[in-house]
Parts: structure tokens; sequence; C-alpha cells
């Protein structure tokens, strides 16, 4: 009787992985389905094996001409939380050329504590200004103050509003809420005055904090 067990156990065992191989070739063969909805259920299937195979095959659906299976495969690389996808999300934040793919690996990647100097270049030189915002958006969420002095020379210089106000917001948060009167629907005289205001406070405010935090760490 335990021997029958004992075996029972190892059947329902190797009859569990058979299931599991099979949802894997299920997953792989999904990829390759003319329907976008099918393409995007075997990413998530695959995101959940978590390993480095399987961020080979998702990064691969990265180029999908459908952008939603695109950012999904993205979306799906930083859930594996492996470090190999976390390359494949940099590449794709600064060198994909359809802009909504890229806006999704810059707020996917900007997750990442590593990310910064990436975020920083596309903020600055991205050619997509919602690509931009989502770079600001980012730093913003590192909590770097080290960045105030950045984010207002960005502010100062980007004809976007839609970055600048970003920006702009971006500062006001990090140096504890201080506000500038900037409102991206007032004339460019009145958004000029409310730089000023920022560029004056603002990086004086962030290095002052920088140096009590390091002063209270002593």
């Amino acid at each position: 009787m335990a021997t029958y067990r004992a075996w029972a156990a190892v059947a329902a065992g190797l009859g569990l992985v058979g299931l599991w191989l099979a949802g894997c070739s299920d997953a792989e063969s999904n990829l390759q389905s003319p329907k976008a909805e099918k393409r995007i259920q075997a990413l998530r299937a695959l995101g959940k094996q978590q390993s480095d195979e399987a961020v080979q095959k998702i990064a691969e659906v990265v180029n999908d001409q459908d952008h939603a299976v695109a950012c999904e495969a993205v979306r799906v690389l930083a859930q594996t939380r492996r470090p190999a996808a976390k390359e494949v999300l940099k590449r794709v934040a600064t060198a994909d050329k359809r802009d909504a793919v890229r806006r999704e690996a810059v707020a996917q990647y900007g997750a990442y504590a590593e990310s910064l100097d990436t975020l920083r270049e596309v903020a600055k030189a991205d050619p997509d200004a919602t690509v931009r915002a989502e770079a600001v958006r980012s730093m913003y969420r590192q909590r770097s103050l080290a960045d105030v002095p950045l984010l207002v020379e960005i502010a100062e210089t980007e004809q976007d509003l839609l970055v600048q106000a970003r920006a702009v917001d971006a500062v006001e948060h990090l140096i504890g809420g201080v506000r500038f009167g900037y409102d991206p629907k007032s004339s460019p005289a009145e958004r000029r005055k409310a730089l000023e205001r920022m560029r004056s406070q603002a990086i004086r405010i962030a290095a002052s904090v920088i140096e009590y935090e390091k002063q209270k760490n002593q």
C-alpha cells in the first residue's frame, strides 16, 4: 500500500509537470497568433516563469507591430524583475523608434534606481514631448534632490508646456511643496516670472536640504 501511494504521488507530480510544460508550450506558440489578445495572454503567461529564457522570448515581442502588444511586452519584462530585463528596458527607452513603446519603457525602467542617468538623457533629448514628460515624472519618483538643478534647467528651456509643467511640479514636490505660481495656461510673461522665482529659490532650498541630511547622517 505504501509503495502504491508513493508511485501515485510521483505520478501526480509528473502530471503537474506535464501540465506546466504544456502551458509553457501553449504560451510560446500563442506568441505567433494573429490575434493580439492571444499574444498578450501568452506574454503574461511567460512572465510568470521568471526565467532568463522567458525574458529572451518576451524581449523579442517588444518588436511586435501592434503597439499595444509591444507595450504589454515592456510591462511584463518589468514585472519579471530579472537583470536581463533591465537591459532590454533601457535599450527600448532610449532607442525604440515608436513613441508609445519608448514612453512605456521609460515608465517601467524608471522604477529602478540605476535608471537615473538614462532618465536624465531622455528628459533632455527625446524627440517626443510625451516621452520627455514621462522621463521627468520618473525622475521625480526617484526623489533625487540632486536633480533639482537639472529639472529647473529643463523647465526653463523646454518649449512644450506639458514637459515644462511636469518639471515645475517635480521641483515643487521635491523641495517640500513650495509653490512658484506657475500655470501652463498663463501668459508667456507670467510663466517666465514663475520660472525666475523657481530658479532663485529651488536650487538653494534643495542644496540646503541635501546639506542638512548629510550632517544629520554623520
